[in-house]
């Protein structure tokens, strides 16, 4: 019956769709990719990939065009998998990556044949822990949106009095809030070792080629020229550019035309001149 089927068919094969979202412009009302979000059901091939806690493939959209991309060497016969759930809660405990999946299968730290095979299992038991990290969107934005100097007060209390359930990608999502709010108040010097904190979460957990730490990379160049440190910007730029062109390809011509509307909403008090040649100094 198509009625009991098509729930289950949407439930178990579509996939959120979205353009740049390592991108700070991405939600900008004006510049930003916001208006290409959404779900989509693709055809079978797309259904035809498993999840998995180590993924040798990254999805990436443009618009309604879904592709994948290997993210580092894949052996000959080895299966192709992404992960259903950011990169970020990939480091969590098996019990809350299963929760956040909310499929009929555990997610397992052990990537061997036979447990690989208990995947296909349906979850006897529901987990009641948390479904989702604390500081989610919505709280992000709660935070976002007091004034600079209060939102530095509360944001380094909750990296010094972390909550008994909180995700390990919250203290990561924390420091990149602490970044931009230095940032943003012209502290680059202390902003530096923010950025180079989250560098170090997302190079320990993320996949050896991920857009997010491509743009970490980026910011934490702009950051570093801005504090006058040229030798820890040229490498950070380097390290983004080479990142983007595994990924995306096109050099740096393509690496600066994707990222366009992002040098364009600087985080930090600099003139549109400026940041204009900064860009240049450090990636043209």
């Amino acid at each position: 019956d198509i009625q009991l089927r098509l729930p289950l068919i949407v439930r178990y094969n579509v996939l959120s769709v979205e353009t740049a979202p390592e991108q700070y412009s991405h939600f900008d009302n004006e510049k930003g990719m916001v208006e290409l979000n959404g779900t989509a059901l693709y055809g079978p091939e797309v259904s035809y990939l498993n999840h998995s806690g180590a993924p040798n493939l990254s999805r990436m959209s443009i618009g309604d065009v879904m592709f994948f991309v290997s993210n580092r060497n894949i052996s000959s016969g080895e299966e192709l998998c992404f992960s259903y759930i950011e990169h970020e809660l990939l480091c969590e405990s098996e019990e809350k990556r299963t929760a956040i999946l909310d499929m009929d299968f555990k997610d397992y730290d052990d990537n061997n044949e036979e447990t690989a095979n208990k995947k296909q299992k349906v979850a006897t038991k529901k987990s009641k822990i948390r479904t989702g990290p604390m500081i989610d969107a919505m709280v992000q934005n709660e935070i976002m949106s007091m004034p600079a100097h209060v939102r530095l007060n509360d944001i380094h209390d909750l990296l010094n009095n972390p909550e008994p359930e909180q995700f390990q990608c919250d203290k990561y999502t924390l420091h990149s809030l602490h970044a931009i709010t230095l940032d943003q108040l012209g502290r680059s010097s202390k902003a530096l070792p923010e950025w180079q904190a989250c560098i170090e979460f997302a190079e320990k957990n993320f996949p050896s080629i991920d857009e997010n730490t491509m743009n970490l990379h980026v910011q934490a160049a702009l950051c570093a020229k801005f504090a006058l440190k040229m030798d820890i910007a040229k490498i950070h730029a380097k390290k983004a550019v080479e990142m983007h062109d595994k990924l995306w390809g096109g050099g740096r011509d393509r690496f600066l035309k994707r990222y366009k509307d992002d040098f364009c909403k600087s985080l930090r008090p600099i003139s549109k001149k400026h940041m204009t040649l900064d860009v240049q100094e450090l990636f043209a």
